[in-house]
């Protein structure tokens, strides 16, 4: 058993117009325009000079998705691996960046880092935030990513959750069901009026996972308030509990246990997964004008998890019992972030300098068998300087063309230090990117975006089975497009045909050097050449829908989502059957590709005018096809058909 001692994070913010500090973590967005200050992107996008995209409240409603990872699949740029039945666990990679614990994407909720375990001292996600509490979810990837922070590479995910209300009292009940023995209920409750408002959201999902006996049972409470201390001056708090207790594993299958059947339980039975989440976030609003707001912001953050595995892999990929004992890594982080940035404006044009500063110190100490005795202890600094520069020109009508150019910081993850009762060090990865794009609704019922993109990465963190070193560069370039037509629009019908389309095609993705991990006597397992492409970096992206919705409050809509195939290993094997130099593998099911996909979904939703009562059922998977997401510990088997209906009912 590995059992991870609670994660605590404090944080206090200060944010002023153009000019912000921040202690440790705190990121809230500098406003120079009208902005809901729980987002991160501004109501107006003409003077956005980095490409982003959002789903709305009527995006998520006419998708149902079934999780957090069917929303990300349709956005331009994000990869997501799903791992377990639900997503809590989450894998996004953007633009062609590891997906492994999300730990190079930013997560927030309302504008705070609390997703992770810990920004600076364990950023990696085991917890989502709920979609049935969630208004909309915007993403930037671009230039503009200085106010926001610790993970400034690929780019940042905002969760907005539902405000309180304001002018009476207002809840809603969902129940819902599906095959897989899944079941699932949410309510919300709350009032408000002149004083502010406040709300309570109570959730409750579980059923059986990808494989047998795979189960999953989450729980989620939240109690959010507002109250208005003046006209200009509110007082926001928000507290939650999550709670999850599954038998998923992180414990992939074997080649001949994945051959003989995909959907069988790795290991054994004694596998499970728990973890006990509590939040809190304050923030306090004052507006100083139309156009700028002082906003000061704590949050907290404290984790417990606890995971047991049956198996562990060797490096030749034969099997072996997991070591039954407890390791303790206790890191105390000490973080400070200093930047500023301001947009200024001339003509069409707008001009966005910036810059930030992350200071970061770590002590690190190491247990094992003796809770009293540590065996290692470590302590590291690093200071990071990140500007960034963007620019926008709306000459023409509708229209926004970017550019931008920003350095992107990625801090270790610490917990991952740790090889054979050793600490070993890994920097922060720093990347610079460079993106030109364009924005336009200049046509009838069209909205579109595209961007060209380039990254370059260096001191990238490499990992070999379970050894992670600051040993390898890295090229990402492609392009992105996304678009929805709106044909009712554009011939003025009551009713209306949409089309949706998401498109990424990195086409480079490579390592810019080579290089071996791992000591004498592997003969050269850990092997990354340069020219190799990187692991789970697939060069092409497809979303797509057609759907129909009727002014009865009838919606219908067909979906397709494509990833193609992507290599598994530094080395960039190709079968099963192919190993490191000089290792005699077996079928651990470590090594090869994961072959490309292509998945469908449908959802119906009615919701009829005049009625406080919607009605819908979606499928993920529709023809239950069959198929692995990843090679990590093993194959880890794609969900198969999970069809879910469910009534809905707000007063």
């Amino acid at each position: 058993m590995k059992t991870k001692p609670y994660a605590k994070l404090v944080a206090l913010v200060l944010a002023v117009p153009g000019v912000a500090l921040a202690q440790d973590t705190g990121t809230q967005p500098v406003v120079t325009e009208s902005v809901v200050v729980r987002g991160i992107l501004p109501d107006n996008l003409e003077s956005l000079p980095g490409s982003s995209a959002v789903l709305t409240e009527e995006a998520l409603e006419e998708r149902k998705p079934f999780s957090v990872i069917e929303t990300m699949r349709e956005v331009p740029g994000i990869h997501v691996v799903p791992e377990d039945a639900f997503g809590t666990h989450l894998n996004i990679g953007l633009r062609g960046l590891n997906p492994r614990r999300s730990s190079r994407t930013l997560l927030m909720e309302d504008g705070a880092p609390t997703i992770f375990f810990a920004p600076y001292g364990d950023p990696s996600a085991h917890y989502s935030t709920p979609l049935d509490r969630v208004e909309r979810i915007e993403f930037l990837k671009g230039s503009g990513q200085i106010l926001y922070g610790p993970q400034t590479m690929g780019g940042m995910i905002n969760f907005v959750t539902r405000p309180v209300p304001t002018d009476g009292k207002a809840g809603s009940v969902k129940v819902e069901g599906g095959n897989n023995s899944y079941r699932g209920g949410y309510a919300n409750l709350g009032t408000g009026g002149e004083w502010g408002g406040i709300m309570l959201d109570v959730l409750k999902k579980q059923g059986d996972g990808t494989r047998s006996n795979h189960e999953f049972d989450i729980q989620d409470v939240t109690l959010k308030g507002q109250f208005n201390l003046s006209d200009s001056q509110r007082l926001i708090a928000k507290g939650s509990f999550f709670e999850e207790d599954s038998l998923i594993s992180e414990t992939g299958l074997t080649a001949a246990e994945y051959a003989n059947d995909p959907y069988s339980m790795p290991g054994n039975p004694a596998e499970d997964y728990r973890m006990y989440r509590r939040t809190a976030q304050l923030i306090h609003e004052l507006d100083l004008s139309e156009r700028a707001r002082l906003s000061t912001q704590m949050y907290y953050t404290n984790v417990w998890r606890q995971s047991k595995r049956a198996r562990e892999f060797e490096l030749d990929g034969s099997l072996q019992g997991a070591p039954i004992f407890d390791e303790r890594l206790t890191i105390d982080v000490r973080a400070l972030a200093y930047y500023a940035q301001n947009t200024f404006y001339a003509g069409n044009w707008t001009f966005t300098p910036g810059l930030r500063v992350e200071d970061v110190e770590y002590d690190k100490v190491l247990w094992e068998a003796d809770p009293n005795t540590p065996v290692d202890t470590q302590t590291s600094s690093e200071t990071t300087v990140l500007p960034g520069f963007g620019l926008t020109w709306n000459g023409l009508r509708d229209t926004t063309l970017f550019a931008g150019i920003n350095k992107g910081f990625a801090p270790p993850r610490p917990d991952r230090d740790v090889d054979e009762g050793q600490i070993f060090e890994t920097s922060p990865e720093i990347s610079v990117t460079t993106e030109v794009g364009v924005r336009t609704r200049a046509f009838k019922g069209v909205n579109m975006e595209a961007t060209f993109f380039n990254m370059d990465i260096r001191d990238l963190v490499v990992q070999v089975n379970d050894v992670f070193r600051n040993a390898g560069e890295a090229q990402h370039t492609g392009f992105e497009i996304g678009s929805r037509i709106d044909f009712g629009t554009i011939f003025d019908r009551s009713d209306n045909v949409f089309l949706t389309l998401s498109y990424t095609n990195l086409f480079k993705a490579e390592f810019k050097n080579s290089g071996v991990l791992g000591g004498e006597g592997e003969d050269g397992y850990g092997t990354y050449a340069e020219g190799n492409r990187l692991p789970y970096a697939p060069k092409h992206l497809l979303s797509a829908s057609l759907g129909y919705e009727h002014p009865t409050g009838f919606t219908a809509r067909l979906g397709m989502n494509y990833v193609s195939e992507q290599f598994a290993n530094t080395e960039n094997f190709r079968n099963e059957t192919d190993c490191p130099a000089g290792v005699t593998c077996t079928d651990a099911g470590l090594f090869g590709t994961v072959p490309a996909v292509t998945l469908f979904n449908a959802s119906l939703n009615y919701a009829p005018r005049g009625s406080n009562a919607s009605y819908f059922i979606f499928a993920e998977n529709l023809f239950d096809k069959k198929y692995f997401n990843s090679r990590t510990n093993g194959i880890q088997t794609g969900r198969p058909l999970q069809v879910v209906g469910g009534v809905n009912y707000a007063f």
